[in-house]
């Protein structure tokens, strides 16, 4: 589920908060409305796994709350974001000098782009894998995912690189701390929807050292669906703009970055 993806990323870009418990709490994106509906969680009936010595017990007011979902957009042009991979990404997770001339001619996308991306990496061009989690996800699944994202900031608040991972890991398996809370059904949601996930997939972000190829051809599939397709990953492989209909009953072609290149 990649949860403790962030922290590790927030050691190689230092562009994430100098509060190290600001990032997870702000990705949660958790409003609670004044009457939610919520059952508050009984936490002391629950089987503990064995975690790090770090972790700590869930507060007996944990309650699930739904996530905020973004609106998607149709803002980007394909010409645009393929434009936009090659100005405004690098290999080290950084945001080259050259973006900040495609932000001026492309005010439009790029608002949706910063709307879709993390708020916790500098430059606001890093997609949000969770922003898509939640517009993937059917409304109770989504709920049941935040919830168990939230409950692991909780209960690892106090742990720090490897100790943080393996906490996040083992919370969220069985007889872990989130598994009664949330854990059990996120997982069969995840299940559920694993084929519509794909669409949120930039696990080259998170690399130790990622390759920028494969680097721009996930965010670039991401915001096809994010800000050409409003909100839509179907055809986030498929060049094109949104609507584009290819006119025959064989798939679209897909233009990857290198393609698009070379073209130019």
């Amino acid at each position: 589920m990649l949860r403790q993806s962030l922290f590790a990323l927030c050691v190689v870009t230092l562009g994430c908060s100098s509060d190290p418990e600001a990032a997870p709490a702000t990705d949660a994106a958790v409003e609670v409305a004044a009457d939610t509906g919520t059952v508050k969680v009984d936490t002391g009936t629950m089987e503990t796994a064995p975690l790090p010595g770090c972790e700590t017990p869930l507060s007996s007011g944990f309650a699930c709350a739904a996530p905020t979902k973004t609106a998607g957009k149709t803002t980007c042009t394909e010409a645009a974001l393929q434009d936009f991979v090659v100005k405004c990404l690098k290999d080290d997770i950084t945001v080259p000098a050259s973006c900040a001339d495609w932000k001026a001619a492309n005010a439009a996308c790029a608002s949706c782009v910063a709307d879709w991306s993390w708020d916790s990496i500098m430059g606001k061009v890093y997609p949000d894998d969770y922003k898509c989690y939640w517009s993937t996800f059917d409304a109770t699944c989504a709920k049941s995912v935040n919830c168990l994202f939230s409950c692991q900031d909780e209960v690892c608040t106090e742990c720090v690189d490897e100790e943080r991972s393996e906490c996040f890991q083992a919370s969220e398996k069985s007889g872990g701390k989130c598994w009664d809370v949330a854990g059990k059904d996120a997982d069969a949601c995840f299940k559920k929807f694993d084929a519509q996930l794909k669409g949120c997939d930039v696990n080259e972000l998170y690399a130790d050292a990622p390759d920028l190829t494969t680097l721009k051809e996930q965010i670039l599939k991401f915001y096809r669906g994010a800000c050409r397709d409003n909100a839509d990953w179907t055809n986030a492989t498929a060049a094109g703009d949104a609507g584009t209909d290819t006119g025959s009953d064989a798939p679209a072609a897909e233009t990857s970055v290198s393609d698009a290149a070379d073209a130019g």
